[in-house]
């Protein structure tokens, strides 16, 4: 128990003084052998725990869907055309130019 005291007042010192603490092999078997590592491992799970809640709990929902996902509205699809293809006709296009296109673009040969 001597040996748990002067770890702990060890602790306490390094901590008032803001300064790290190295272990020995003895030191560190003894504070395993009264569960610190599995203290550690359960507020590490708490901590992730609760960051994954706070992820999904900041996430916008999109309706009701159940789902806890960031869900934004997609842009219109338009389909890509070949600007020599002449088969769409552009808005406010006129026939007259609609034709200028059709004869600009490289004729087909067979």
């Amino acid at each position: 128990m001597s040996d748990l005291s002067a770890l702990l007042r060890h602790w306490l010192r390094q901590t008032e003084l803001g300064r790290g603490v190295r272990l020995s092999s003895d030191e560190l078997d003894l504070l395993n052998s009264i569960g610190v590592a599995e203290l550690l491992a359960i507020k590490t799970t708490e901590a992730l725990r609760n960051r994954c809640q706070q992820k999904t709990s900041s996430s916008t929902l999109v309706g009701d869907t159940g789902l806890n996902t960031t869900v934004e509205p997609m842009d219109h699809f338009e389909p890509r055309t070949s600007r020599l293809s002449g088969t769409m006709q552009t808005p406010g296009e006129t026939g007259a130019a609609q034709r200028a296109r059709r004869r600009s673009a490289p004729q087909k040969t067979h």
